[in-house]
C-alpha cells in the first residue's frame, strides 16, 4: 500500500490474527505488570516542568456487569481487559499537581475504551472523571470538579465503534500493525487528563507510520517506529521500539507534553517482597 493514496478505518487493518498475536501474546499471562519509567515534560503555567513518570500495563479480569476487578472468576461473567495506568506528579511554582489515569480496554480489541477513570489533584482540590461504555455507540462520562459552572455532571457521549480517546494511545498504536507506510484515520476524543471537567470533543485523525528512527534514551539505543497523528488541532508524534511488544520510547506532542523512555521492567510490584528492578532507579 502506497503511502497517502488509502485511508483504511482502524478496525479493519487491526485483524483479528493481528490482534491475537499482539494482545493474547503470552507475555501478558505471566502475572506481572510491564512497567515502564520515563523523563517526562509538560508546560504548566506557562513553564516547561520536567519529572518522572510511570506507565503500568497488565491484564486483568473484569467482571462484566460493574466493570471492576472480578474476585471470584468461576461465579462471576468476566472479560479479559488491558488496564493501563499513567502516573504523573511534578512542582509548579507553588505546589504540586498529580494526575493518575487508568484505561482499561478488551485484550483482542485494545484500541477500544471500556472504562476510563482519571484523578487530579493540587493543592487547590481535587477532579475526578470517569467514562464508561456500555454499548458500541454509547457512553457515559461522570466528573466532580471543584470549579464554579463544572460541580458533578454526566453527559452522555454518541461515539462510533471504532473511537479512541488521546488517553489510551500509549497502548492502542502500539497494537496496531505497525509497518513503514501504514495509514490509518479515525475519530480521536480529547484528553480526559486535565484538572478541568468539561464535555471532550471530538476530530478526525490520521495516524501514519513515518519509518524507523534510532531512539537514544537511558534504556539504550533502540529501533522504533516513528508514528504521527494528525489533527486539526496540531500533530503528535510517537515511538514504539520495533521489537515485541513495542513498547512507547518517545514522544511529542503539540502541546508541549514529552516523554523519553528511562527504564521499563515486568515486575509484581504489588508483592512487598519484591524490591523495585535495578532498572527503574
Amino acid at each position: 500500500m502506497k503511502r497517502g493514496l488509502t485511508l483504511l478505518i482502524l478496525s479493519a487493518l487491526v485483524a483479528p490474527a493481528a490482534r491475537a498475536s499482539w494482545g493474547d501474546a503470552r507475555l501478558w499471562d505471566d502475572g506481572r505488570a510491564e512497567v515502564a519509567f520515563y523523563d517526562s515534560e509538560r508546560v504548566d503555567g506557562g513553564k516547561p516542568r520536567t519529572f518522572r513518570e510511570q506507565i503500568i500495563i497488565s491484564q486483568e479480569d473484569l467482571r462484566a456487569d460493574t466493570l471492576v476487578k472480578a474476585d471470584n472468576k468461576k461465579a462471576q461473567k468476566t472479560l479479559r481487559a488491558f488496564k493501563m495506568s499513567q502516573v504523573v506528579r511534578y512542582d509548579t511554582d507553588n505546589y504540586p499537581v498529580s494526575f493518575m489515569t487508568t484505561t482499561f480496554s478488551p485484550e483482542d480489541h485494545p484500541e477500544r475504551p471500556l472504562k476510563i477513570t482519571v484523578g487530579a489533584q493540587d493543592w487547590e482540590g481535587t477532579t475526578f472523571k470517569m467514562l464508561t461504555v456500555r454499548e458500541a455507540e454509547k457512553a457515559t462520562l461522570e466528573w466532580n470538579s471543584r470549579f464554579d459552572g463544572e460541580a458533578d455532571k454526566s453527559v452522555e457521549l454518541l461515539m462510533e465503534p471504532k473511537d479512541v480517546f488521546e488517553d489510551q494511545l500509549p497502548l492502542a498504536l502500539r497494537a496496531m500493525p505497525l509497518k513503514d507506510g501504514f495509514v490509518a484515520e479515525f475519530r480521536l476524543w480529547d484528553n480526559l487528563t486535565s484538572i478541568r471537567a468539561q464535555e471532550p470533543r471530538v476530530s478526525t485523525a490520521v495516524v501514519t507510520v513515518e519509518g524507523e528512527e534510532l531512539v537514544r534514551c537511558r534504556a539504550g539505543s533502540l529501533p522504533s517506529w516513528k508514528v504521527t497523528v494528525a489533527r486539526p488541532t496540531g500533530v503528535d508524534t510517537y515511538w514504539f521500539e520495533k521489537a515485541a511488544p513495542r513498547i512507547l520510547t518517545k514522544m511529542e506532542t503539540s502541546d508541549g507534553r514529552k516523554r523519553l523512555l528511562h527504564g521499563r521492567a515486568r515486575w509484581s510490584f504489588w508483592d512487598r517482597r519484591l524490591p523495585r528492578p535495578n532498572i527503574l532507579n
